[in-house]
């Protein structure tokens, strides 16, 4: 009889958003914490140590976000969404602010 282990468990369950997680991507250093998006459009800026969200921004309006990429020259953030828009958020002093559609 062959004997397999179980994988772990979760250490923590990040909970955020009332929709689907649609795309996930672990940043650089640069930014260093998690994004994920959502099916109802909205992206989540998480901060890993805190287990917090940093901030949520309605990304595609209602539209789900298909990926989620960082560009770590600038530390902006590119979200493809389900309408067909790729979108480039750049950081400010509060949130991210949307440079380019």
């Amino acid at each position: 009889m062959s004997s397999t282990a179980l994988p772990p468990g979760p250490e923590y369950i990040l909970r955020g958003s009332c929709s689907p997680v649609t795309a996930v991507h672990f940043t650089e250093s640069c930014l260093d914490g998690l994004l994920s998006g959502t099916l109802d459009g909205k992206l989540l800026v998480w901060d890993l140590k805190t287990r917090r969200i940093q901030h949520t921004l309605d990304a595609h309006n209602g539209h789900h976000v298909l990926s989620i990429l960082t560009v770590p020259e600038s530390m902006g953030i590119v979200t493809v969404g389900r309408e067909g828009f790729l979108k480039l958020w750049h950081p400010t002093e509060s949130s991210y602010e949307l440079t380019s559609k």
